[in-house]
């Protein structure tokens, strides 16, 4: 038969009573409008990565297609009708 290993109990915490918990204040106003100013930032900087991404992208994929035609017309030596 197996031997059951015997494992300690752990206990419980205390329960915390509703006069022990911290008690949060709520932000200035400041506080928010500075937050409100560095999420505003932080979106704008990333729609300028998105436009400058889809950007670099968009010219990745002109210039492989660029590089394509040149290559055919090199393989197939049709070099005046390549431009």
């Amino acid at each position: 038969m197996a031997e059951l290993i015997p494992f300690p109990r752990r206990e419980r915490p205390e329960e915390k009573s509703l006069d022990a918990m911290p008690v949060q204040r709520r932000p200035s106003r400041e506080e928010l409008r500075s937050a409100d100013r560095r999420r505003m930032l932080e979106n704008l900087a990333a729609a300028v990565f998105l436009v400058a991404f889809m950007m670099l992208a968009f010219w990745v994929i002109d210039r492989i297609g660029s590089y394509s035609r040149a290559l055919d017309c090199m393989q197939f030596r049709h070099s005046s009708a390549c431009k």
